[in-house]
């Protein structure tokens, strides 16, 4: 399904499709702006900046979980290059992903998505993102560590190619155990 927008003027960019519309002239034309239905929000990405750390604290306080992360380990990422963020069209920084190279494997310390834009894509896309930015860098792997019961993050990972590579017991507050992931980006 497309957003459409009716137009009178003729112009080679619109596209005629008079039969789609009730109440629209046969002669209008038709333009279709931009997809609705399985639409993905249009990101970029960047390394975050000292000013962006006020909109990360926003979104690392909406995680139902608490995640360890405070104002000055943020700040501290920010300074040495380590945090990588998307953009929305308009600016709003969506999502942010803290990670480390080191020698030839990349760590990702943390994924957030701000909570009115998951379940848009908005993840998946960073971390396709850093893959092909990690093999640009060199990078052979790369890994992390996610909850046992987060399994949204488990699912996100695998469809990107990650699999299971341990399991560290009782990691997380002393009771529950971290899944250890890894992603080989040796072509």
């Amino acid at each position: 399904m497309f957003l459409c927008l009716a137009q009178d003027f003729h112009s080679s960019s619109c596209l005629s499709r008079p039969t789609l519309f009730a109440g629209i002239p046969t002669s209008s034309r038709i333009r279709c702006l931009t997809p609705i239905a399985h639409s993905k929000p249009q990101i970029s990405f960047r390394r975050a900046r000292k000013q962006d750390l006020e909109a990360l604290i926003r979104i690392v306080e909406g995680e139902p979980l608490g995640t360890g992360w405070e104002r000055g380990s943020l700040q501290g990422e920010i300074e040495s290059e380590s945090v990588v963020l998307a953009e929305g069209t308009e600016g709003e920084i969506v999502a942010f992903m803290v990670l480390w190279l080191v020698l030839d494997q990349l760590e990702i310390g943390n994924l957030f998505v701000s909570p009115r834009h998951r379940r848009k894509g908005v993840g998946g896309k960073l971390l396709d993102h850093i893959i092909k930015d990690g093999r640009t860098q060199g990078a052979k792997k790369i890994i992390l560590e996610v909850r046992e019961s987060n399994v949204a993050a488990r699912n996100l990972y695998s469809r990107a190619g990650f699999g299971e590579a341990g399991r560290r017991e009782k990691y997380y507050g002393g009771v529950e155990a971290a899944i250890l992931m890894e992603v080989d980006l040796d072509p």
